[in-house]
């Protein structure tokens, strides 16, 4: 390029950029349509003045198509090996008869494909640099995953709008909380309109729930990516994806069926149709030959006539010899391999390529045969040539099915493509003059629009780049407002409600955990995605720090309910409600969120009051332990203390006089220590905001459910009601591989490895020496197991551990993951419930030491479940650790 052609392209960059945007549309090769459509929205964009990039990771090899005519391209190759996309049906036999929309194969073989796609991506740091340096306003993409919009935040791009090439689907619906009556929105893969039978409907549900499964599927897969290259605090892509500004849908208002949308729904129907241009001599001379009229057969991009069994080739010829003065134009891709078929057929000719859209809007152009892509479909209409449609896969079905109810096409199913049908249907919209009317009306309508689709891609995207964010459209159904209320209790309460949090947060919800702090110790704050107002509130900080629990853990005699727990207990929970409700500003701060729904554990009352204060209407109390009894005279279930055994006991539903007596001794220590708690935390509300504030107690029975730590099929069996909702394991991480260090650990072993922890809140560091010592010779006598310690501080012991080789002490140590390693035999645990619901998740047995709280109880239950024997912890040397471990290892049961 010469000196002044540079300066000449700069000096116009320059010119333009004071009032373009950068945008980059992303469009992975689906296929070429989708990619035709990306083209056309980026060229009409770089012909409005706008600085466009299309970016093409290749997703199908065989769409050579990049889509733009006029636009700059980055075409990268991602896949590590050869594409899966071989293996769909309709791409190997597009005519098969049994091919489906969408089938269990064709949707593993999407989610494996997009998931190797989204990884070649991410991993790729170069292309991510190179894409980031252009500092985009604002990115495009189809919205078939979820990748994009990680993509994207890589990118520092501030704002995003997503396509569909296709009809507006589910989860575009569902991104922006648009209602979806299945009664009479149909799937965009099924084959009904908007008039369903009850059958029908029966098969929308199934259908509906089918695409939203694949997308769901890929989510957990694409956030696993992120997390592993980005850190573990990559947002969640569903959150990502949400602030979405808008969705441009490859859709007529005119011709698609009406249903439900938001003003972020933008429809731009018709914007991949290119200019009618002039036929060439060649085409003109066969068109203008003919003597009725011409009638153009295509079965798109995807599917190749030449892969069509021969009895239906013939039945196709056939139905064309039936109507001589027709001359028939067969988009054919490979006719020099069929010159004997065709050449008794002197009324047809197959082309390789042909003009669709210069033919469909010649005038001698009477019928148009198609496959029923929206593209074909959308051109057909826009020129006022009727069709006969032969859907073949995808979301054909839903186009011809709209066309049909339309008016302006005939339907022939393809397991009946035979000469009979195809003959019907043709005579049908030939001599019916109602297809031709009412195909011209449509393109009338569609062409004299006041606002014209190139116009609104434009505009809108020029909106989104300069505004970002559009949350003045969003609708209230879209998502709620949630409080999770969450003081630190302990680790495994607070990651209890993390979960829960993060949970509402990925299914869409507003979410803040709110964590008043209680114990200064505990610094997680459960959640891995939500956000956070942790605030402290304690007068006196160190008053945890005098609880007996925190002085010695492992003692003996310790009793949780014993007066001098219970003391610290009451004034813990008093200084941290009045430390809130004293808080104005705060109060103020959390009332200003508008919540529409608080979650709760029920220790004591004060949550209830603080929601009344703050105005939130509904509440629900959770429990990361299992059910307790103030919970169930909450809801006013009944507690046969008989066979119900309190949370704080050891005993099973079968117990002796002495046990009961002792459940019933214990059930009232609990409820007096919430009825102590509850005569000062009314006074506190009544202090602070008068007298006539309502009981604490009362404003806790207007609570929703409650949802429990419990596994129903773990937990012992017990009255509840359909307000009680057991949610056992929903704190179980997901299991991730080893690290390599701790894999050489575990595959070194003989027999297996053995695992010890004692939980988040006690340390083993604390155990007296002679316990240590106790624990460290029953290890000795197992040579051939490797033990993982979780010993808290191993450097303050290392001549302690100087003798045991098998024996290996780890600050931390990723206990799902080692759990569900097929080399762990057995797990030695406290008994905390989210210990044992990982090990019961995995399989893994365990040889239980209970402390404290409700860890008597669990261990109880794994006891009566066959998965764990009992090691009390007034009684833990060698011996009965021992004994212990051996019945787990030697007793298969």
């Amino acid at each position: 390029m010469s000196l002044k052609a540079v300066l000449i392209v700069s000096i116009v960059f320059f010119l333009d950029s004071t009032n373009s945007f950068k945008v980059l549309i992303y469009s992975p090769t689906i296929g070429h349509s989708h990619n035709n459509f990306m083209g056309q929205i980026a060229d009409s964009l770089l012909d409005a003045g706008h600085e466009v990039l299309v970016y093409v990771p290749v997703w199908d090899p065989d769409v050579q198509t990049n889509g733009t005519k006029r636009a700059p391209v980055l075409r990268v190759d991602v896949l590590d090996g050869p594409s899966l996309l071989k293996n769909l049906p309709h791409k190997s036999d597009p005519f098969n008869e049994e091919v489906k929309a969408v089938d269990d194969n064709s949707m593993q073989v999407f989610m494996e494909t997009f998931s190797m796609i989204c990884e070649g991506q991410v991993s790729n740091k170069a292309i991510m640099k190179t894409l980031r340096e252009h500092h985009f306003d604002v990115a495009i993409a189809e919205f078939f995953d979820h990748c994009p919009f990680g993509i994207f935040k890589l990118l520092g791009i501030p704002a995003n709008i997503v396509a569909s090439a296709v009809s507006m689907s589910e989860v575009t619906g569902d991104l922006f909380g648009v209602p979806l009556p299945l009664s009479y929105v149909p799937s965009l893969f099924g084959s009904s309109t908007d008039e369903m039978s009850y059958q029908e409907r029966a098969m929308n549900i199934m259908m509906s729930g089918i695409w939203r499964g694949i997308v769901n599927g890929l989510l957990d897969r694409e956030n696993d990516i992120f997390r592993r290259y980005y850190g573990s605090d990559f947002p969640a892509l569903d959150d990502l994806a949400k602030k979405t500004a808008l969705a441009f849908i490859n859709a007529d208002e005119f011709f698609e069926l009406p249903r439900p949308i938001t003003h972020r729904i933008v429809y731009v129907g018709g914007i991949g149709i290119p200019e009618a241009k002039n036929l060439s001599n060649e085409v003109t001379k066969i068109v203008e030959a003919s003597d009725k009229g011409v009638i153009l057969l295509s079965f798109g991009s995807v599917a190749n006539s030449t892969l069509l069994p021969m009895e239906k080739k013939l039945a196709i010829l056939r139905t064309m010899a039936n109507f001589p003065k027709y001359t028939f134009i067969w988009k054919y891709e490979q006719p020099e391999n069929d010159i004997e078929l065709f050449k008794n057929y002197p009324n047809v000719y197959p082309m390789k390529w042909l003009p669709q859209v210069d033919l469909l809007n010649h005038p001698k152009v009477k019928v148009f045969i198609t496959h029923g892509g929206l593209n074909s479909v959308t051109e057909a209409i826009t020129s006022g040539t009727p069709t006969v449609a032969i859907p073949l896969f995808a979301d054909q079905e839903h186009n011809v099915a709209v066309a049909v109810k339309r008016g302006v096409s005939a339907f022939v199913s393809k397991r009946n493509l035979n000469t009979e049908s195809l003959t019907a249907a043709l005579q049908e919209v030939l001599q019916n003059e109602k297809h031709e009317l009412n195909a011209k009306r449509l393109a009338q309508m569609i062409a004299k629009k006041p606002i014209k689709p190139k116009d609104l891609i434009v505009k809108w995207t020029e909106f989104v780049a300069e505004f970002q964010d559009l949350s003045n459209l969003d609708i209230a159904g879209q998502s709620f407002k949630i409080l999770i209320f969450s003081p630190t209790i302990g680790h495994s309460h607070c990651n209890f409600l993390g979960k829960i949090a993060d949970t509402l947060l990925d299914a869409g919800h507003e979410v803040l955990v709110y964590v008043p702090v209680l114990d200064p110790d505990v610094q997680t704050n459960g959640t891995k995605r939500a956000p956070v107002l942790r605030v402290d509130v304690l007068d006196d900080p160190s008053i945890m720090k005098k609880h007996p629990l925190k002085l010695d853990p492992f003692n003996e005699n310790f009793d949780f309910l014993g007066e001098d727990s219970m003391k610290i207990l009451i004034e813990v929970y008093f200084q941290t409600c009045t430390g809130q409700v004293s808080n104005k500003v705060l109060m103020n701060t959390l009332r200003d969120r508008h919540f529409d729904i608080a979650i709760t554990e029920l220790h004591d009352y004060c949550p209830f009051g603080i929601f009344k204060l703050l105005g939130i209407p509904a509440s629900i109390v959770a429990s990361a332990l299992p059910m307790t009894e103030t919970i169930g005279d909450l809801f006013g279930v009944p507690q046969p203390l008989s066979y119900v055994p309190d949370i704080f006991e050891s005993s099973s539903d079968e117990m002796n006089y002495k046990e009961r007596a002792m459940n019933i001794i214990t059930s009232g220590k609990f409820r007096g220590l919430l009825n102590r708690m509850l005569d000062k935390e009314n006074e506190i509300f009544r202090r602070y905001y008068g007298s006539d504030f309502p009981a604490l107690d009362d404003l806790a029975k207007k609570t929703s459910l409650a949802f429990v730590n419990a596994n129903e099929f773990f937990e012992l069996p017990r009255p509840i009601t359909h307000r009680i909702v057991y949610i056992g394991g929903i704190g179980v991480p997901k299991v991730k591989n080893l690290s390599s260090e701790l894999t050489k650990v575990v595959e070194a072993s003989d027999k297996g490895v053995i695992l010890l922890s004692f939980g988040s809140f006690v340390s083993s560091t604390l155990l007296p020496l002679e316990k240590k010592l106790g624990i460290l010779r029953m290890m000795a006598n197992f040579p051939q197991y490797t033990f993982i310690w979780k010993y808290e501080r191993p450097e303050d012991d290392v001549e302690l551990f100087a003798n045991y080789s098998n024996v290996y002490p780890m600050k931390w140590v990723p206990q799902v993951d080692l759990l569900n390693h097929p080399k762990v035999k057995a797990f030695i645990t406290h008994g905390g419930m989210n210990s044992l619901m990982e090990a019961i998740t995995s399989t893994t047995p365990t040889v239980a030491i209970p402390l404290f709280a409700d860890q008597e109880h669990n261990v109880a239950v794994a006891v009566k479940r066959g998965v764990s024997t009992f090691v009390s912890k007034r009684n833990i040397d060698t011996e009965s650790l021992t004994a212990a471990l051996q019945e787990v290892l030697q007793n298969e049961k």
